[in-house]
């Protein structure tokens, strides 16, 4: 992460990025490089204070699939023909995918 990214990480614009990224506001590419390296560098820290976790790098891998997948298909929804009614369906599909894992890990960290 470049100097700069981590001064973001760690900033009060940090806690500003999360919130604009959790209820849904387009983020720049540059803010966009920020969440996913920070996300990346604080799981790594945990990976290596808890001794390589196997559990913890399948998470790391499992988001990354996700979000490439979910980045394909959003591509692949460009060129398609389909209504803006199909469009906000698809979007609805996603975010419950996506709301599923937040309740996943909240669930999960509630009886830790």
């Amino acid at each position: 992460m470049e100097e700069s990214s981590k001064e973001l990480a760690c900033s009060g614009r940090w806690y500003k990025l999360i919130n604009e990224a959790m209820v849904g506001q387009p983020l720049t590419f540059p803010e966009f490089q920020v969440l996913r390296d920070a996300a990346d560098t604080r799981l790594d820290t945990l990976i290596r204070r808890y001794h390589g976790r196997r559990e913890f790098g399948l998470v790391q891998e499992s988001v990354k699939l996700a979000a490439q997948t979910l980045q394909a298909s959003c591509l692949s929804l460009r060129v398609a023909t389909i209504s803006p009614r199909e469009r906000q369906d698809i979007k609805d599909a996603f975010d419950y995918q996506l709301v599923y894992l937040q309740a996943c890990l909240n669930r999960c960290f509630d009886q830790v």
